[in-house]
């Protein structure tokens, strides 16, 4: 997952991120304008509660902390890291709250049929979050590919599981191109 920071905007009730991939041009949420006004690039505004302002701004940091613990759960030899009765986490728990903030699209991340058992789990959890999050639109199409509604298809589940880091990210810049140029 790319390394986004939210923070409280300038006028009171709204959040900004240092990171508007995604947002669309022109339409006052990023660029100049979006700066000047807000401070930055606008995720969202008129939230009437400064907790709720705080909470909202934490959310991608809580995340990745979220990521972390679960990773350390599933790569530890101890026995009762994942049994909340013995002083471990809550795995399951974890793993919901995660797929509750990624699921953004038809598919749930932690689907444990998206997993091939013989390849890292957290590689391939940071994958499909990068699918669910990209425009707004990737999805599931068809058995086990992704693609975007008029765009592309054709990212299937092997590639996500076999791709080197280097092929992956070429692919997801060349993915990332293309649906920046149907949004415009």
């Amino acid at each position: 997952m790319e390394k986004e920071n939210w923070s409280k905007g300038k006028p009171g009730g709204c959040v900004i991120t240092d990171t508007p991939e995604g947002l669309p041009e022109n339409s006052g949420h990023s660029g100049t304008d979006a700066n000047k006004y807000y401070g930055g690039a606008l995720v969202c505004e008129s939230v009437w509660r400064k907790k709720d302002v705080a909470l909202i701004s934490a959310a991608p940091k809580m995340l990745r902390a979220l990521q972390s613990i679960l990773n350390t759960i599933q790569n530890s030899d101890t026995y009762w890291i994942d049994s909340p009765e013995k002083g471990g986490f809550d795995r399951i728990e974890i793993e919901e709250t995660i797929a509750q903030a990624c699921t953004i699209t038809n598919f749930n991340v932690l689907d444990e049929n998206l997993y091939e058992h013989s390849k890292p789990k957290d590689r391939t959890l940071s994958r499909l979050i990068q699918i669910s999050e990209m425009g707004m639109g990737m999805e599931m199409m068809g058995s086990y590919s992704f693609g975007y509604k008029d765009v592309m298809s054709g990212l299937y589940l092997e590639k996500v599981w076999s791709y080197s880091d280097e092929e992956w990210k070429d692919y997801i810049d060349w993915a990332k191109e293309l649906i920046s140029k149907k949004q415009k």
